[in-house]
């Protein structure tokens, strides 16, 4: 993967289901375009992975989902060190 996960803003939360990761974000000005820019960077060295971005000024949280492969949810798993 190629953006930096570190810019990334601290998750509340992360969902799961079998072919999807959901990130769960504070619904902040400052996560929105920290999670912006990290998608524009990871779309071009995995143009394979599909994000989803759902934003509403009345919900208190950015929501990012990863829907994809068995293959894709592997490797965000292992680069995001989850369970």
């Amino acid at each position: 993967m190629y953006g930096d996960k570190s810019e990334l803003p601290n998750r509340d939360k992360v969902e799961e289901i079998p072919l999807e990761y959901t990130f769960i974000y504070p619904n902040q000005p400052s996560s929105l375009l920290k999670i912006a820019e990290w998608i524009s960077y990871e779309n071009r060295c995995c143009p394979f992975i599909r994000f989803s971005l759902y934003v509403s000024g009345e919900a208190d949280s950015i929501k990012l989902e990863l829907p994809e492969s068995k293959e894709v949810k592997n490797l965000l798993k292992e680069e995001f060190h989850l369970a």
